[in-house]
């Protein structure tokens, strides 16, 4: 068995602002951040380069960054000694909208299609697509599949997921023999838990496509694929144990829970984790690695951590990460002064973590500490009016927060989540309803301008 291996994912879903959100990032954005992983002990990125919404033909834009993905490929492998992962879902392609978009902008869920996997035509149109699309990243080491979310097609069996694991191991043979088969196990064909995973799981035993792997996101699919005795396949993919996604980026410091979300799924080859907003889960990037490898809550040092990203400044940096955590209202106020002020010299050996820019790194701590303080005294308010008032002091640092990284969907990482609780508590109906919508798809898109606009008017 090969050794345990060490592993981030990039996922490129949501539209947002350079370098935030990882679809536009430049070649120099990468090779600093793959110099930021080896540096903390990442052998493995695993990417989602986002074919599902690509359309037939491709345009320029996806041309692009194809080609800068396949130049990703080749740097990670030549010039860091990394696997690559790349990958897409089942049985999902650009629909008639998707060609007006580039790829940079171009959002999920108006621009998917789902083929069904009954139908012998649309079978064929996918996989054509997928040629298309996986020829330029066939010196990639691994293809993922996920089973759910998205992907699936109403009414279709868990054994037309696995013919479509068949299919794309002949395609990956076709592209270049040696290509790792991933099935990535999440909510089941259809969200058919455990009964669609057992089935999937010894569908794929039986055709043994090798080379092939398992990635095992909760501690239910563990005894699963222990019955079908494929432990030994599986790798560790705690989703959302560094960030939630989706999610307003918002740099999370909880080394407690992820550690204990890290040793509920322990699996022979090795742990992965993911993220949505890269540049701002450093603290969690470093402690995901140290867990990882062995390490525990008690001896991680997130200020030797920070020293190496900027020398001279890691005990402030490591303060203000800190309280970005369950930290009273003195740590914040004191990691927000400290921060404030200080002035960058020479980056570290992890500079490429910080995405090319020191003050920019250090500008959105700022920023997020502002923020965190009017949470806090949100978190703190009682009685409506004080509520009202401490909401109110909210939406400046947090219209500041958002003009700085443009993510403008919904999502459920705090202090968004704050928000739309004391929003329920005082009875602000139209907050209330926001909140509600922004749960669903078709008014996903858009939410954080509409929240800031109506917590203006609060």
């Amino acid at each position: 068995m090969d050794a345990p291996r060490l592993g981030i994912y990039v996922h490129t879903h949501w539209a947002y602002r350079h370098p935030y959100a990882a679809r536009t990032w430049t070649l120099a954005d990468w090779r600093g951040f793959l110099s930021g992983l080896r540096g903390l002990g990442f052998d493995t990125v695993q990417i989602w380069p986002m074919l599902d919404t690509m359309p037939h033909p491709l345009t320029a834009s996806d041309r692009r960054h194809l080609a800068r993905l396949a130049r990703v490929i080749d740097m990670a492998h030549g010039d860091f000694g990394m696997r690559v992962v790349v990958g897409a879902c089942a049985n999902t392609v650009g629909n008639e909208r998707s060609a007006g978009f580039a790829f940079e902008d171009r959002p999920y869920f108006v621009t998917e299609r789902k083929l069904n996997p009954a139908d012998p035509a649309e079978v064929e149109e996918l996989f054509a697509r997928r040629r298309e699309a996986l020829k330029p990243l066939s010196r990639a080491d691994g293809f993922w599949v996920i089973d759910s979310d998205p992907g699936g097609y109403e009414g279709s069996p868990p054994e037309d997921f696995v013919m479509l694991l068949g299919r794309y191991r002949r395609l990956l043979d076709q592209l270049r023999p040696g290509i790792e088969l991933v099935y990535w196990v999440w909510w089941g064909w259809n969200s058919g838990r455990e009964a669609a995973w057992r089935i999937a799981l010894a569908g794929l035993k039986g055709l043994d496509p090798e080379p092939w792997s398992l990635l095992l996101c909760l501690p239910e699919h563990l005894p699963v694929a222990e019955e079908q005795g494929l432990a030994e396949r599986a790798a560790s993919f705690r989703y959302g144990a560094i960030e939630n996604e989706p999610s307003m980026p918002w740099t999370r410091h909880d080394p407690e829970g992820l550690f204990r979300s890290l040793s509920a799924v322990r699996c022979p080859r090795g742990a992965q984790g993911n993220a949505q907003t890269h540049p701002v889960q450093l603290p969690h990037l470093y402690y995901f690695s140290h867990f990882a490898r062995g390490g525990t809550p008690a001896d991680a040092d997130l200020d030797g951590f920070a020293e190496r990203l900027l020398p001279g400044c890691g005990r402030p940096i490591a303060a203000a990460f800190r309280a970005m955590g369950d930290a009273p209202v003195e740590a914040i106020e004191a990691a927000a002064a400290a921060i404030e002020g200080l002035r960058p010299g020479e980056a570290g050996d992890l500079k490429g973590l910080l995405f090319g820019s020191a003050e920019r790194f250090l500008g959105d701590l700022r920023a997020q500490l502002r923020l965190r303080r009017a949470e806090k005294r949100l978190e703190l308010a009682r009685g409506a009016d004080e509520i009202r008032q401490a909401l109110r002091g909210m939406a400046e640092p947090l219209d500041g927060w958002v003009a700085r990284h443009g993510f403008n969907d919904y999502g459920w990482q705090t202090p968004v989540a704050r928000i739309g609780t004391a929003c329920e508590a005082i009875g602000a109906v139209d907050i209330v309803v926001l909140f509600r919508l922004g749960r669903t798809e078709q008014h996903r898109h858009g939410f954080m301008a509409r929240l800031l606009e109506a917590m203006r008017k609060l």
